[in-house]
């Protein structure tokens, strides 16, 4: 009997989901089925690499009913507005690290969820391991973990 596989779409194709990547990709419990970002070239390669719908907002991202979670991968200050949006829509999220700007949205967006009745949680991206990860959607360089920066910035001195 094969294992079901829970149906993630991708809001935001960035730094963050390219660090994430490696994870998603060797959890045989997750499949990637849409991605939303506003570079069409970067939704088009998600598509043509996973076979997935791409979008260029995340409103039809959120109402696809092929999808079951969102990941929020998008820069921080959407955050808030992206998870309201999945939440509408019944979808459960995980939401890049910071969780949100203010205290304000952060109560918000577990209220929405509740409302809902969705899972919700934070994602860590950052892996040490991935931090020369170059993205394959946006082409540019993931940036070093803290570590890396702290060591880099010592040698320089």
């Amino acid at each position: 009997m094969s294992e079901r596989r829970l149906r993630m779409g991708i809001v935001g194709l960035g730094r963050a989901f390219t660090v994430m990547l490696p994870t998603l990709l060797a959890d045989r419990r997750v499949e990637l089925v849409a991605a939303a970002d506003p570079r069409s070239e970067a939704t088009q390669r998600f598509a043509a690499e996973f076979g997935a719908r791409a979008y260029d907002g995340v409103e039809a991202l959120c109402a696809n009913p092929d999808v079951e979670v969102v990941y929020v991968a998008t820069p921080h200050e959407h955050h808030a507005a992206h998870v309201a949006m999945a939440t509408a829509h019944g979808k459960h999220v995980l939401v890049e690290k910071p969780m949100a700007i203010t205290l304000a949205e952060c109560r918000q967006m577990i209220v929405s969820a509740d409302r809902a009745g969705v899972a919700r949680t934070q994602a860590a991206s950052g892996h040490r391991a991935s931090h020369h990860a170059k993205s394959r959607f946006s082409g540019a360089p993931a940036a070093p973990g803290r570590g890396e920066q702290r060591r880099d910035d010592r040698e320089s001195r």
